[in-house]
């Protein structure tokens, strides 16, 4: 990896700050990378799949030649997954944007090159976009909507970069009213430790109650006060609900949705499970088992 100073078309993002420099790796340097790093933990192909779908039924949507296109990448896996892809579909330049950049790259900026292309990671909050107005073809937010604390300041900046006709792609889940909103899957905790939606219905010290009397994963990173932080008071997650999130999506201002499709929860989810929290909190079943929505719009 070598640092070098920013090429003199860099978008405004990297007019930020004049003395930025980039750290830089080749294509090929990010692909043995990303073969390393599945080879270790193969658990991230899934992961890659996930960023490789998603950013080809973009693709479809995007007008002209993506050899003069720009795609943005709001919450981009850091691994470089979506870059890879970008670049294969022949995009001319792609910039991913999240706040772990540097705790993969050391650098808050990566330039990936490849020939006359050059594509890039950087270190950016998605509620305040270092980005000029409609410069953008299209753009891509994958699993980042349950997590903004305010996401409708994120669909904001995604629509104000988009130029006229850009297409955008967000999908995301869980959210917070869904069966493990709690994210708490990150860690390896399931409906073993934590029931569905339990969540949504049982205050704090109930929950630690709940928890004290269960077993917890031998390999967990948390303890059970970590995660109790993290359900009811952390800000990883921004605990909105299935209404706003439809209300959010079905009311982009001046947007030509394409389309707006929920996640649903797998019917293997017990009936009984599903009836008995309906009957303890403000929503249906089928808000209930909405895990989350797929949304491509047009500006």
């Amino acid at each position: 990896m070598t640092s070098s100073p920013l090429p003199n078309d860099s978008p405004a993002l990297l007019a930020r700050s004049s003395s930025l420099k980039a750290s830089t790796i080749t294509l090929e340097q990010l692909r043995a990378k990303i073969e390393s790093e599945l080879s270790t933990m193969p658990h991230l192909e899934g992961l890659r799949n996930f960023n490789l779908s998603n950013l080809q039924a973009l693709t479809q949507h995007v007008a002209g030649d993506r050899a003069k296109a720009r795609i943005l990448d709001v919450g981009a896996s850091i691994h470089g997954f979506a870059l890879q892809g970008a670049d294969e579909l022949g995009f001319r330049e792609y910039i991913g944007i999240d706040l772990d950049v540097r705790r993969q790259w050391g650098t808050l900026l990566l330039q990936v090159t490849n020939g006359s292309r050059c594509h890039l990671l950087c270190q950016m909050d998605a509620h305040r976009l270092w980005i000029e107005d409609e410069s953008m073809d299209a753009a891509l937010c994958l699993s980042g909507f349950e997590h903004y604390l305010f996401p409708e300041l994120v669909i904001a900046e995604m629509r104000r970069v988009l130029k006229p006709g850009g297409v955008a792609l967000i999908n995301y889940e869980p959210i917070w009213t869904c069966s493990y909103g709690h994210h708490l899957h990150h860690f390896g905790i399931g409906y073993d430790q934590v029931p569905p939606w339990s969540h949504l219905f049982l205050t704090k010290a109930q929950m630690r109650e709940l928890l004290a009397g269960k077993s917890w994963p031998e390999q967990c990173p948390i303890s059970k006060a970590q995660a109790l932080e993290w359900i009811y008071d952390g800000r990883e997650i921004n605990r909105r609900d299935c209404r706003f999130h439809r209300a959010l999506l079905g009311q982009i201002e001046g947007a030509g949705i394409v389309w707006l499709v929920p996640h649903l929860d797998p019917s293997s989810l017990a009936q009984a499970a599903v009836d008995y929290a309906s009957s303890l909190v403000p929503y249906s079943r089928e808000e209930l088992l909405t895990r989350g929505y797929s949304c491509c719009f047009r500006k």
